[in-house]
């Protein structure tokens, strides 16, 4: 089995989110085919990152997302593939396709895990009642 583990930089400045999103896609880039497992060991974001949780709806083809709160709370839209979503960007290479499509929200409180399977359709880091606070989970990417 081969791991892949990457720190993301993270900060409370929410100016700085489209610059870590972009970094964590590069580092993403790196890990070739052969990677079994990618451990984001603490990743932290501010959720309210984008304007709504339509903004940022992706799914994955080759990898299993577990993302666990250890820190904080957030919503996550999720939606199934297959209803009325519209594909806005692919990047197949990190393994990420961006859409438009409405979601039902999720609360991932502290402590507490979500499991997203390929093809689910995800939006994390939407602020609780319109509040944001810095959050700190780790993602784990599981190859399928």
């Amino acid at each position: 089995m081969k791991a892949c583990i990457i720190q993301p930089p993270y900060s409370r400045d929410v100016s700085h989110s489209d610059e870590y999103f972009e970094y964590k896609i590069n580092m993403l880039n790196k890990c070739d085919d052969s990677i079994d497992i990618i451990v984001l060991p603490e990743y932290s974001d501010v959720p309210c990152a984008t304007a709504t949780k339509e903004e940022t709806i992706f799914y994955h083809k080759k990898y299993i997302d577990i993302q666990f709160m250890v820190k904080g709370e957030e919503l996550i839209g999720v939606a199934p593939m297959g209803y009325d979503e519209k594909e806005t960007q692919a990047i197949p290479e990190n393994d990420v396709w961006f859409y438009e499509c409405k979601t039902e929200q999720v609360t991932l409180i502290e402590n507490s895990f979500m499991v997203l399977y390929p093809n689910d359709l995800h939006c994390p880091g939407v602020a609780t009642n319109n509040k944001p606070m810095t959050c700190r989970k780790v993602v784990v990417k599981v190859k399928v």
